[in-house]
């Protein structure tokens, strides 16, 4: 009986004990100031603040990049304008005088007589000269023209059955007038042909009609 009566106040002391640590224990934990907790997955910390700016300052980079990209994009796209200034043709008509052809005329001069022959292919009329007898030249160029020009006189001598060339001379020109003179010995006997030639800018441009002689 002593035994159990000495247990049994034991375990009221002890619950009573307990019973008085816990309520310090509640009474310490009600009485502390709140501590915001800094732990778990949604409590703020400096290095996700570090992250949103840089995840900010990247998009907003982003958005002024793309925003830029769509400008220049719109400038590339936008169609260019030519002008083109046409100058319209020219509708007055354009008349030039052409320069009129001008002749020329050629006779021989000093004959002693005249003959006919077939020589050279065909009936001639000759104008005959002795040996040695000189032989005039004249002539006229109309209209006279306006650039350089001169006459050259040709004398062909028959061969065979065809005229073949003699001599070339260039008698004098006024070209003032626009006369030409000159003079040349006849030739050995034989039958010839003569005429003279209108050079304009070293470019023959017409003949005179054929003067024939016969040398004796």
């Amino acid at each position: 009986m002593a035994r159990r009566a000495v247990a049994a106040l034991l375990a009221a002391l002890l619950v009573t004990a307990c019973g008085s640590g816990k309520a310090k224990t509640q009474a310490t934990v009600a009485s502390a100031p709140a501590t915001p907790t800094t732990s778990g997955p949604h409590a703020p910390t400096a290095t996700h603040a570090a992250k949103a700016a840089v995840h900010h300052h990247a998009a907003k980079h982003h958005a002024a990049a793309k925003h830029s990209h769509h400008r220049k994009s719109a400038a590339s796209t936008k169609p260019k304008t030519t002008t083109t200034h046409t100058t319209a043709a020219s509708t007055t008509p354009t008349t030039s005088t052409p320069q009129a052809t001008s002749s020329i005329t050629f006779d021989l001069l000093g004959r002693s007589g005249d003959a006919t022959s077939s020589v050279c292919g065909a009936p001639r009329h000759y104008h005959t000269y002795r040996t040695g007898e000189t032989l005039g030249i004249t002539g006229r160029v109309k209209p006279i023209p306006s650039s350089i020009w001169k006459v050259k006189v040709k004398i062909e001598v028959c061969s065979g059955a065809l005229f073949t060339e003699f001599v070339k001379l260039e008698p004098a020109v006024d070209k003032h007038r626009g006369t030409f003179t000159g003079s040349f010995p006849a030739p050995a006997a034989g039958f010839y042909r003569a005429r003279a030639e209108l050079y304009v800018n070293d470019v023959r441009t017409v003949d005179s009609t054929d003067d024939h002689f016969k040398t004796h």
